[in-house]
């Protein structure tokens, strides 16, 4: 979970930076090929996001009963 994390916020800068590359490009070739490599790294983004979300429900659920049952045996 937390290499995800570190890994979030490298990414994101670098989207970032991609972003304004491909606003402030001139050419077309530039910008095609800016904007395939953005595109695959939002699909990355959002799938390591995702899989961030739906790991911290599942800890968070399997968390809760073990929670529960230490309480009520002491």
């Amino acid at each position: 979970m937390r290499s995800s994390t570190s890994f979030c916020c490298w990414r994101a800068p670098a989207i970032v930076y991609q972003l304004y590359s491909l606003m402030s490009s001139e050419k077309w070739h530039q910008t095609i090929s800016l904007a395939l490599i953005l595109f695959s790294n939002y699909y990355a983004f959002f799938k390591l996001l995702r899989d961030r979300l739906v790991l911290g429900k599942a800890y968070s659920y399997s968390a809760s009963p073990q929670r529960d049952l230490d309480h009520r045996f002491s």
